[in-house]
């Protein structure tokens, strides 16, 4: 049986409740919020079946809901909108909550349950601080909604992120990161070589490179592997140029590289080529997105990179070979992983960014030395930032989510951090002292997610107190003897 944790309620309430369940008055304020997410939820599935639709089309839904329910419409935007339910006046000085949902254009139907109980929760308890809801528009190829939103609508002290998950989960933090730079200056001579290619690869869709479960091929490491290859069965080849191309702050979606190839190469290079372009197909039928990845004589430029450099920054691209760095053994876990950003030969200097992600300080400490030593051995400076958490909850939140939950103190710290990047990695970076969880409903969870959202709302009004670990261990035992 999952464990009820009874919460303390205000003389205003009349009755006891609890994070996963309640037991009230069928005039209770809760029970009225429960049968208006009931209704919420299933017009939204009505209106909202099938997989595809247009973001305004949500939005004009939920002007709609709002009007109903004399809730302000702050924001209206092409890719996000804003409502606002102003604070009480007798909430004082209670803490400000904005819940956050996204809405997937191509899989609309998906949001449904998150927006049901993003809309119910907005309603709030009987006293609150201001609470906001931001709905915010992805595509398969951005986040595109939380990228507009304005920082004035995130001047909040907690985000709640709704997601729908066939399994109810928590996160509450997302990872370690640091940005690096690996440079060098470069020097230039004339081409040796007669014949000259350009190699391009260009990706249709986003890339979260700390997906794995959706892992597609970044074009700087699929270009760089084909050169690694050449370089390292003895083509002769010079490099002219390598650069890519990058959307916001993602992985890129394109680069290209120019190189003079010896007459006597060219074919073997292009067998390699063949090869690169069959692995790559592979992938991308699997993942179902459109790429183009070609190779393409063109004339052959005034001057190339020296042989030394270009053979030093080939194989630095070859050992970095980034994606998974360290991943527990037992559990499989992925610690820490990294991906390469940009790359640029431009300006007689080779410039290389990549991000890093750890779920400790330890495994990324272990990344960025791993990484400083590969530049080192090919006289490549490094570089990184201070290091950072993509965003994360404090404490109190943490635990007041945790216990709504019933997840175990025990359970192991890092199965509740994600090294992915979602509308949290992009709205916390608008206003870095955003304390922020990740809330996962599961399938007919709606519920228990709109009571712990309102329970969470109370509870920063003074109007909650979490039990003790002994007093919910009682309260669980009082629980099963009643049953």
């Amino acid at each position: 049986m999952k464990r009820i944790i009874a919460l303390a309620a205000s003389a205003a309430m009349a009755c006891t409740m609890f994070l996963t369940g309640c037991s009230m008055s069928e005039d209770s304020i809760e029970n009225q919020l429960k049968s208006s997410l009931d209704e919420t939820y299933q017009t939204l599935v009505d209106t909202f079946s099938d997989s595809g639709s247009k973001f305004s089309m949500v939005e004009e839904y939920i002007k709609s809901w709002a009007k109903t329910n004399e809730i302000e419409v702050s924001k209206l935007d092409d890719h996000y909108m804003v409502l606002t339910n102003k604070a009480t006046k007798n909430a004082g000085k209670s803490e400000s909550v904005a819940l956050q949902c996204s809405v997937n254009t191509s899989d609309i139907a998906s949001a449904n349950q998150p927006l049901a109980v993003g809309l119910t929760s907005l309603l709030g308890p009987e006293e609150h601080g201001l609470i906001r809801l931001i709905i915010t528009e992805t595509t398969e190829s951005s986040f595109v909604g939380a990228e507009s939103v304005a920082s004035e609508y995130l001047d909040v002290d907690h985000v709640i992120r709704l997601t729908k998950n066939s399994d109810e989960d928590l996160t509450v933090s997302g990872a370690y990161s640091s940005d690096i730079t690996l440079s060098r200056n470069l020097d230039y001579q004339a081409p040796s070589y007669t014949e000259a290619y350009e190699i391009t690869m260009t990706v249709s869709d986003y890339n979260d490179a700390f997906d794995f479960s959706r892992k597609y091929p970044n074009p700087i490491d699929v270009i760089g592997s084909y050169l690694a290859s050449c370089q390292s069965s003895g083509k002769l080849f010079q490099l002219a140029s390598l650069e890519s191309r990058v959307s916001d702050s993602y992985t890129p979606y394109s680069a290209k590289s120019v190189v003079v190839i010896d007459s006597n190469n060219v074919e073997s290079m292009k067998k390699k080529y063949e090869k690169s372009l069959e692995s790559v197909k592979k992938k991308c039928d699997k993942l179902d997105i459109d790429f183009v990845y070609t190779m393409t004589e063109v004339s052959v430029p005034s001057q190339v990179i020296s042989n030394v450099d270009k053979s030093d920054i080939i194989s630095l691209l070859y050992t970095i070979d980034p994606g998974i760095c360290y991943q527990d053994e037992e559990s499989g876990e992925i610690l820490s992983a990294d991906d390469y950003v940009s790359i640029s030969t431009s300006d007689s200097r080779f410039r290389l960014k990549v991000a890093s992600r750890a779920k400790t300080q330890e495994a990324m400490s272990e990344l960025l030395t791993s990484l400083s030593t590969t530049a080192g051995l090919s006289d490549i400076k490094f570089k990184s930032s201070s290091v950072y958490m993509t965003w994360s909850s404090n404490e109190d939140m943490a635990d007041f989510f945790k216990t709504a939950l019933s997840i175990d103190d025990e359970k192991d710290e890092n199965a509740l951090k994600t090294i992915k990047t979602s509308d949290l990695n992009i709205l916390t970076s608008k206003n870095h002292d955003i304390e922020a969880v990740q809330y996962s409903i599961p399938d007919d969870g709606e519920d228990v997610a709109m009571l712990n959202c309102i329970h969470f709302i109370s509870y920063l009004n003074g109007d909650f107190q979490l039990p003790t670990s002994e007093a919910a261990e009682d309260n669980t035992d009082e629980s099963s003897a009643s049953e």
